[in-house]
């Protein structure tokens, strides 16, 4: 009896961590000189929500540092550099060419799952999550009213709706916000680093305690070494058109220890 109803659970579980395997995929390595295809690099940005709608079939040209980013949502580009400092040269300059079929119903997390046990079973990839204590820039409600707007709409699957745009135009960096959460807002300011004169310290974390979604934007002229354009500086910006500011300090952050990777095993 004890047997029995070993193998039935057994049974129960298998569909389960199928769920967190492609139904197939193929790594081969990019031909040297070929351009990579990011036509999908949408559907694996780390910031989408996990549980939006999977693709039923994945083909893209990724790098193992982008693989790992978009696996593991280290969407904080202001952890990046730590990341990168733990790879390989060739995790950075070597482009791979990944076809994978999804299962139907698979939602971005479960997908992350599945390029998780891919880097696994290709790459040998080993890596765990631990807190570790470094500089930060923390994002607080500056004094006086927010200038955010509260988002009311629905998070559909689609490009227009929750994420961030970047243009830089007649020397003026613009950015825009679209139903984001305030750690969303911190994850992509983290990615300013070249252009907030040199107060960069560490990634931008959220602590203004705004629950919610979000609808924001902000104008501001690159300050680069001593070379300054007209405009509102980042910090007089933030402060001017959010109603945000952004305090040194030091906190224990989540941290993606990569602990072994070799080259991987290529179709």
């Amino acid at each position: 009896m004890r047997s029995l109803l070993t193998v039935l659970l057994l049974l129960v579980a298998l569909p389960c961590s199928a769920q967190n395997t492609f139904e197939a995929a193929s790594i081969r390595p990019l031909q040297e000189g070929a351009k990579p295809d990011y036509t999908q690099i949408d559907a694996l940005d780390a910031a989408h929500p996990a549980t939006w709608k999977a693709p039923s079939l994945l083909t893209v040209d990724l790098n193992l540092f982008e693989m790992i980013v978009t696996a593991y949502a280290v969407s904080n580009s202001g952890m990046h550099d730590a990341l990168m400092a733990q790879l390989p040269l060739w995790g950075m300059t070597q482009h791979f060419h990944i076809t994978a079929r999804i299962h139907e119903g698979a939602t971005l997390g479960d997908m992350r799952l599945m390029l998780q046990a891919l880097l696994k079973e290709r790459f040998a990839l080993a890596a765990h999550w631990e807190n570790r204590t470094m500089p930060v820039l923390l994002l607080q409600q500056a004094n006086g009213p927010t200038k955010l707007q509260a988002f009311t709409g629905i998070c559909e699957q689609q490009p227009a709706n929750c994420t961030s745009d970047f243009r830089w135009k007649d020397g003026i960096v613009h950015m825009s916000f679209i139903g984001y959460t305030m750690p969303q807002i911190a994850d992509t300011l983290s990615g300013l680093a070249h252009y907030m004169g040199g107060q960069k310290r560490g990634p931008v974390v959220d602590d203004t305690s705004l629950s919610g979604q979000w609808n924001a934007a902000i104008d501001f002229a690159p300050l680069m070494g001593t070379n300054e354009t007209q405009g509102d500086t980042f910090t007089t910006a933030l402060k001017k058109q959010m109603g945000l500011q952004l305090k040194p300090d030091e906190r224990a952050i989540p941290t993606l220890i990569v602990d072994h990777v070799d080259h991987p095993v290529t179709d």
